[in-house]
């Protein structure tokens, strides 16, 4: 049986690191990828020595290991409706969608709030909601508002994220 991460991070600079260590010190079992995939090696070898860190050598891993968490109901979303959700709950840490996902969605004209299904008043403010042909690009934009992270995925992982509905989210809680 091949380990599982309960969370996966994109990116191992200091912050990264950082996080990684300390999502670690609290119990979580973590994957990591970074795009230069010797730094994933490097950090297993030095400053994760000892830990249960998990590395992922390339992005598919990366989405594989989403997936997993995803299905165990650990700290990530597969699909359209359970990651807006997420991310309306302020929930999304780092997005993941398979290149060329434009689904239809919209959005609250008063208080901004996103739906991936058509709605005629915003659950939280009662105002009109339209629809947004950009619903990709405006939910990506509210990650990074967060201070999240967005990741595009082509090739195999999108190929195996687009079985999942072609996007999905790893979440802060």
């Amino acid at each position: 049986m091949e380990p599982n991460a309960d969370i996966a991070l994109i990116g191992l600079a200091v912050m990264g690191q950082n996080l990684v260590l300390n999502m670690n010190d609290h119990g979580f079992k973590v994957a990591v990828f970074n795009r230069t995939v010797s730094k994933v090696d490097e950090f297993l070898a030095k400053e994760a020595k000892g830990t249960n860190v998990l590395g992922a050598h390339s992005i598919e891993e990366l989405v594989k290991q989403l997936i997993t968490a995803a299905h165990k109901h650990q700290k990530a979303v597969i699909n359209l409706t359970p990651t807006v959700h997420a991310l309306q709950e302020r929930r999304v840490w780092q997005l993941v969608y398979a290149d060329g996902f434009a689904p239809a969605g919209t959005q609250c004209v008063n208080c901004l709030a996103l739906y991936a299904e058509e709605k005629e008043a915003c659950d939280y403010c009662g105002q009109a909601v339209k629809g947004v042909s950009d619903f990709i690009d405006r939910a990506a934009e509210r990650v990074l508002e967060m201070d999240g992270s967005v990741e595009q995925v082509r090739g195999a992982a999108a190929e195996r994220l687009e079985k999942e509905g072609s996007i999905g989210a790893l979440l802060r809680f």
